[in-house]
């Protein structure tokens, strides 16, 4: 059986980890796969089977300082990576490299394996993060690249790597719309009523996902009208910009209207079932997988131009401003309020089961096969 090894950097709750994970599940019957993460107890292992091998190290707060100069410079310690003493296996085929920060591991993976693919996630602002040799192993040296979106092959020809660059979709898996019945009313837990148009956020509390503009956003069509209520999914309760969000609402008057909430793990899908729409403030977008999953539950997503999330939302879901203006917003979530929702028509449900498990997974094994990685 082909044997895979995939190095990610958190196997985590984010799309990029979600992606890599959902593809691999698909595939653990076609191959022996090893998954490699530097993370400590890393939030994805309660989704792995007898059927995917998790391997990661067991140092605790080592490991945590590894993380965050992880974050900071997208580059890694050779004596602290661990992956040498946890992959004994010198015979991959292949090694997946979950977004750009795993090029740190490349040299590894070109000792371990025959051939290595990228699968790149981030947009072109990564680039301020990684070094000139990091980047030699994107254009000169990698086996495939695939890219989350044309979004993402664009910037990658601009850098003059174009053979082996594909596209691969972010992978969904259906089965987490198959939602339970309810055991408590999530409206009731925020405070919020029937009534109530819930817009949601979810993601990291960075600059690139731009919380303040989401908030000057909310400010502003709850001025237009009242009825509208926000909720930003994703914190972690540990950073300082957070709490300077928490005050910046108290002193705004929105207590109770603008409601933070943390990283969500077996309920996610409950709120994203939730709310009534999607509000994406970031300012570059790969793909957005969680702008795809708000259409999956047929929520109206309003974004700005920032990227990917125009080949993720079908049309007839999403509604994207010129520029990165609040009022532009404000304008489109307004018009999605006051307008009966239109409903999802095939041809956009054809589009949305496309990022399917079954069909990313044989979208992937055709570009392995004209790449040459397999037979």
């Amino acid at each position: 059986m082909t044997k895979v090894l995939a190095i990610t950097p958190f196997f985590g709750r984010t799309g990029s980890e979600f992606a890599l994970f959902y593809l691999l599940d698909s595939l653990k019957t076609e191959f022996d796969i090893t998954i490699f993460t530097p993370k400590n107890n890393p939030d994805l292992q309660e989704k792995v089977d007898e059927n995917l091998k998790l391997i990661y190290p067991k140092n605790g707060n080592k490991n945590e300082l590894l993380l965050s100069k992880i974050y900071r410079k997208a580059s890694l310690k050779k004596d602290n990576s661990g992956i040498n003493d946890l992959v004994k296996n010198d015979n991959f085929d292949f090694v997946i490299l979950n977004t750009m920060v795993s090029l740190s591991y490349f040299k590894v993976a070109k000792k371990k394996s025959k051939k290595t693919i990228l699968y790149i996630h981030e947009t072109e602002l990564m680039l301020f993060h990684l070094d000139k040799t990091r980047l030699d192993y994107l254009i000169n040296e990698v086996d495939l690249i695939l890219c989350s979106s044309s979004y993402v092959k664009d910037f990658i020809n601009v850098l003059d790597r174009t053979k082996n660059t594909e596209i691969l979709y972010p992978t969904l898996d259906f089965s987490n719309f198959n939602l339970p019945i309810k055991t408590k009313s999530i409206r009731t837990s925020l405070g919020f009523n029937s009534s109530n148009f819930i817009w949601a956020m979810c993601g990291d509390v960075s600059s690139n996902k731009n919380p303040k503009m989401f908030l000057e956003a909310a400010k502003n069509l709850y001025k237009k009208d009242n009825n509208a209520r926000f909720i930003w999914i994703g914190c972690t309760g540990l950073r300082a910009y957070e709490v300077y969000l928490e005050n910046w609402v108290k002193k705004a008057g929105l207590k109770n209207i603008i409601i933070f909430i943390d990283e969500k793990a077996d309920d996610y899908y409950q709120y994203i079932n939730e709310i009534d729409g999607f509000v994406l403030t970031s300012f570059s977008e790969s793909f957005s997988l969680v702008a795809l999953e708000s259409a999956c539950f047929g929520k109206p997503v309003v974004s700005f131009p920032c990227g990917g999330v125009l080949e993720a939302v079908p049309k007839n879901r999403l509604l994207v401003t010129e520029e990165f203006s609040v009022k532009e917003l404000v304008d489109n979530m307004y018009k999605v309020m006051s307008n009966p929702e239109t409903k999802l028509q095939m041809g956009d449900i054809k589009k949305l089961l496309i990022n399917d498990k079954t069909n990313a997974k044989h979208t992937f094994l055709s570009i392995l096969k004209r790449a040459s990685i397999i037979n």
